[in-house]
């Protein structure tokens, strides 16, 4: 009977067989020539240096100065990037800082926080810039991947280890300070240590204010109309995530801003009018769903549709209306004027015919 080989153990050389097949989308390739200055890394080694350079008292003091909550969180984070790279030379990492809190439960600060952290300690390098604004050539390059519904682009990135990139390259790592120079949060010529010595010395404390924004206390209070027609947008049959990031009254006082509502416009007319300068213009109406700023691309759209000062139709037809009846109301009081005056003249015509008969 012939001998069974054993199975051979999982190693970088077979590892690519069991990977699962990554999904499709749209990915920035960086320039070629940039991995020449970039040597290659195994992710098993990174993590294992990253592991001990978490150790060590200075990137202690640097992780508590960014306020990060733990070296477990860093050691989440790098993990999740270390499988997303190349596993043999550490490269290609394309996965963004929204899909790694989706998986570890952490929000999208918190992992962008712990990605300039190994930024500033030489542990990667980004190769290119991602994007929160597709256009519609990568978005159709996006959809032949498999991914129509992609509106962002991550940056892509490279595992590096600290002093192996030169400072010519885009992003290059900094160098791990040896000492603080500060151990408390708050310096002593800080806007904040001083309100405090000055309270403390008794001197009258100012009123903080915003510069550019007047006090709250003097806001005039939106109008209802603009407040319903911000409300009608945000409804959950039309579109809910305009309120769900945001607060309502931001999308009011923007609408309040064009002034529609006072001109009669309503959220039917404005969709539909939307929709008619896509189609002028050739373009397909993009989804508000999952941009960045669904309140700020809406305003934008609305005012690339409607002219300034433009009425709505409603508010059109009724003018129309108006001015026809007022038109007729003054046709039919120069004809009843008419009427009156031949009225007052009869005798004198009756006489005239008279004496034309009598002839």
């Amino acid at each position: 009977m012939a001998k069974i080989p054993p199975a051979r153990p999982k190693s970088h050389t077979n590892r690519s067989s069991t990977r699962p097949p990554r999904r499709g989308g749209l990915v920035i390739a960086p320039p070629p020539e940039i991995y020449a200055t970039i040597p290659a890394v195994h992710p098993q080694e990174w993590m294992r240096v990253l592991t001990w350079a978490l150790t060590l008292p200075s990137v202690e003091r640097r992780r508590r100065r960014m306020k990060i909550s733990s070296p477990t969180t860093i050691r989440a984070v790098a993990s999740s990037l270390a499988s997303s790279a190349d596993y043999r030379t550490g490269r290609n990492v394309a996965v963004s800082c929204a899909t790694i809190g989706r998986e570890l439960h952490l929000q999208e600060a918190t992992v962008k926080r712990v990605t300039k952290f190994l930024r500033r300690l030489g542990f990667l390098i980004n190769l290119t810039r991602g994007a929160n604004r597709l256009t519609l050539t990568q978005i159709e390059e996006a959809a032949r991947q498999g991914a129509p519904q992609q509106r962002t682009v991550a940056p892509t990135r490279a595992l590096i280890l600290p002093g192996t990139v030169p400072h010519h390259v885009d992003s290059a790592p900094l160098p791990v300070p040896t000492q603080v120079l500060h151990e408390s949060h708050v310096q002593k010529n800080s806007p904040s240590d001083a309100l405090a010595r000055a309270a403390g010395a008794g001197a009258p404390r100012r009123k903080l204010r915003q510069r550019g924004a007047p006090p709250l206390a003097d806001r005039a209070p939106l109008p209802l109309e603009d407040q319903q027609l911000a409300a009608a947008f945000a409804m959950p049959g039309r579109m809910p995530w305009l309120a769900r990031d945001c607060h309502i009254g931001t999308l009011a006082r923007g609408l309040h801003r064009m002034g529609l509502a006072a001109r009669g416009w309503t959220v039917g007319q404005l969709l539909h009018r939307i929709e008619l300068h896509h189609a002028a213009a050739g373009r397909t109406s993009p989804s508000l769903h999952g941009v960045k700023s669904p309140v700020g691309l809406l305003l934008w759209q609305i005012q690339q549709a409607v002219k300034p000062g433009e009425l709505s139709p409603a508010v059109l037809a009724r003018d129309e209306a108006r001015v026809a009846a007022i038109r007729q109301a003054a046709q039919r009081e120069a004809e009843a004027a008419r009427r009156a005056e031949i009225e007052q003249q009869r005798a004198e015509i009756d006489a005239i015919i008279q004496s034309m008969r009598l002839q």
